[in-house]
């Protein structure tokens, strides 16, 4: 259709007599690892912005969290003067729930700053930062330097998202399979990453530690040789059906930027330490089939990271290894 209007000599417009131009901007989510468009179904709502680049300062704005942004071809009309425009889009549920847009209220580009202002009410004295809920999903978006032309028809703009929040996934699994209470430990991911710019760049912030919204128990049974053979005269091994349990920790975060320090650590209840990791250095460890893919850009397209520990039996870490997304790292020499 919309090639179809931007040819102002079709017969729409032989009796209209009128042929404006019309903007209108697409948002599309494609900057994850999945080869498709998500933005109808994950992102929910937009906040867009235009902004004057000579000046700096927002000519328009909009909010829609209508139904229509969850349909297919979703197009948000911009009614700007022509000329050249920068545009900023916060987006998804979190911008306006978890996360604060614009604090200070000013017209400008550089007051589109995003920050995380969640805290729990309760948080300790010793931990004021203290965040243990599931943030809502946060997606932004720029798209620079656009020329909204004065010519007749229909022009689309595209502005291109990413997403802003990470789920972590923290097992803990007994090298021989006994049970793990998570009750038993103190889960947390701790960084510097609730303070983000109009450009999505990291800004100065206090640390906070992300605690976990959910924790529970998991178990699968395991079949192992167990020694004997069957049936007589065969060189097969049977199978001993074991059971091996863990501890799980679910946690959200807000965005992971390379060189920005990112801590996953795990305590006993009384205290005593377990294990304390950098979170993006071992998430760039394992890029895997995408290893193709530049550090930031992984970082930004990957929103969910599973990290498997092993304990011993004092429930310290068994320090041999660890899963990240499937993939083994073998710890060698190392004090983590």
């Amino acid at each position: 259709m919309a090639a179809f209007l931007s040819g102002c000599d079709s017969l729409i417009y032989d009796e209209e007599g009128d042929c404006d131009p019309y903007h209108k901007v697409r948002f599309i989510f494609d900057y994850h690892l999945h080869p498709s468009d998500a933005f109808a179904s994950e992102v929910g709502e937009v906040s867009l912005y235009v902004i004057d680049p000579e000046t700096g300062e927002v000519v328009w704005s909009r909010h829609d969290d209508s139904p229509a942004v969850s349909s297919p071809g979703y197009l948000m009309d911009v009614d700007v003067k022509p000329g050249t425009y920068e545009l900023v889009a916060w987006c998804g549920p979190g911008h306006k729930t978890h996360f604060s847009v614009n604090e200070s209220g000013g017209t400008s580009r550089e007051s589109l700053t995003c920050r995380l202002v969640a805290r729990d009410e309760t948080a300790p004295a010793d931990d004021p930062h203290h965040l243990s809920t599931r943030i809502d999903h946060l997606y932004h978006g720029t798209l620079m330097a656009e020329e909204f032309t004065d010519k007749q028809g229909v022009h689309i703009h595209t502005v291109e998202l990413k997403k802003n929040t990470n789920d972590v996934h923290i097992v803990l699994q007994h090298y021989r399979g006994k049970p793990v209470n998570p009750d038993d430990f103190i889960f947390t991911v701790s960084g510097a990453n609730g303070h983000l710019d109009w450009d999505n760049s990291l800004l100065e912030d206090d640390c906070i530690s992300y605690h976990p919204w959910w924790t529970g128990t998991a178990s699968a049974g395991v079949e192992q040789p167990d020694g004997t053979i069957t049936p007589p005269g065969s060189s097969s091994l049977s199978k001993a059906q074991t059971m091996a349990s863990a501890a799980i920790a679910d946690l959200r975060t807000s965005r992971l930027v390379k060189g920005n320090e990112v801590t996953i650590n795990v305590a006993k209840k009384d205290g005593s330490h377990v294990l304390s990791l950098p979170l993006i250095d071992f998430a760039l460890m394992v890029k895997g089939q995408h290893r193709h893919l530049q550090d930031q850009e992984y970082l930004d397209r990957q929103d969910d990271y599973n990290l498997i520990f092993f304990l011993d039996d004092e429930g310290g870490w068994y320090r041999s290894h660890i899963y990240v997304n499937s993939y083994k790292v073998i710890i060698q020499g190392v004090e983590i």
